[in-house]
């Protein structure tokens, strides 16, 4: 399963809290969610973790997740898992993609933030057969190599739903091949309902494209299930982007080549670049641009400009958003010392 965080290691030059990553703990928790759709018991069967489920093992997750302003979850943990290691903590990560939630509002509007706890119970239904555990392994998470654009999901909208500025979302339930592309997709739930969102997802699941599988993974059955969110602000020309997931990025070595002679000369250790730059096909950065450095005048813009074609941003987000085409800020922070560190040999015995 996979669990893209934007989370790069200090040795790089580049930490999370730089890159705008809240912890989900830092949110104000919501006690009472008013919740619009939640899992069904096919959805349980379906994530069950195979090993439990052939021993017809029962269990519990509870896991925290952060509410985006459409109501989707994200930045999901496991808190809490029972029986512990019986694979039911990724089970109900799995299923996030079901939850939609009534996100908070500020000034009419939807917002992000808040915090919510979600406790998810795996038990079997009685008298159930050994049917039951001819399940799918069910992805989620997929770090898209390749997926629709803010134009193509503008072509999909829903004419109706486009001429009377109404959004909405649906989730996807796909088989996702070896190759990983995405076939007999199903719409799992629309909301809102009988507006065509599930619909227009579908024509859009064919420009989808994950990593391949390989090994034993190739060989076993296998679905995906994911967001596609349709943002009435798309129809004002407005191109809201969610919390991407970088998926690539520049290595010490790079990081190090890069320093500003000028800044070691100076003996200038730290510095913090913004960049904005256009995400172009396959998460690609193109037309980066320094909007921000701290110190100036040693040319760290510049320096971290050079490093733009090694990034990569996953082509959609959590959100169910698309990336390619919009502008995303990328804030990198440079610590000289932390590179010497990264790049010094192990010490040996």
């Amino acid at each position: 399963m996979w669990r893209c965080e934007m989370r790069w290691v200090l040795a790089l030059g580049v930490s999370a809290a730089a890159l705008g990553v809240v912890s989900a703990f830092a949110q104000p928790s919501i006690v009472d969610p008013t919740w619009l759709r939640r899992p069904g018991p096919n959805d349980l069967r379906a994530a069950w973790p195979k090993g439990a489920l052939e021993k017809r093992l029962e269990g519990r997750a509870l896991i925290g997740c952060v509410v985006t302003a459409q109501g989707t979850l994200t930045q999901c943990q496991v808190l809490e898992e029972t029986p512990a290691g019986s694979g039911f903590g990724g089970a109900a990560l799995s299923l996030t993609p079901q939850f939609l939630m009534k996100p908070a509002t500020q000034d009419g509007r939807p917002v992000e933030g808040g915090r919510v706890r979600i406790p998810i119970q795996f038990d079997l239904p009685s008298g159930v057969g050994a049917q039951y555990t001819k399940v799918a392994r069910v992805i989620t998470n997929v770090p898209w190599i390749d997926a629709p654009s803010f134009d193509d999901v503008l072509a999909a909208y829903p004419k109706g739903a486009a001429e009377r500025g109404v959004g909405g979302r649906a989730t996807l339930s796909c088989t996702y091949t070896p190759a990983g592309r995405l076939r007999d997709c199903r719409g799992a739930n629309e909301q809102p309902e009988l507006q065509g969102f599930a619909a227009a997802a579908m024509r859009l699941a064919p420009k989808f494209r994950g990593p391949p599988l390989e090994g034993d993974n190739a060989r076993q059955p296998t679905r995906t299930e994911f967001v596609v969110a349709f943002a009435p602000e798309t129809l004002k020309g407005v191109r809201t982007v969610g919390k991407p997931s970088w998926t690539g990025r520049p290595t010490v070595e790079q990081f190090r080549a890069s320093y500003p002679d000028a800044a070691i000369k100076a003996g200038v250790n730290q510095a913090r670049v913004v960049l904005r730059c256009k995400v172009e096909a396959q998460g690609r950065l193109g037309g980066c641009r320094p909007e921000s450095e701290e110190p100036a005048g040693y040319g760290f813009g510049q320096a971290a400009a050079s490093l733009a074609p090694t990034f990569r941003v996953s082509a959609w987000t959590a959100e169910g958003l698309p990336t390619v085409g919009s502008e995303v800020a990328a804030p990198i922070r440079y610590d000289l010392q932390a590179l010497a560190a990264a790049s010094a040999p192990a010490a040996r015995p």
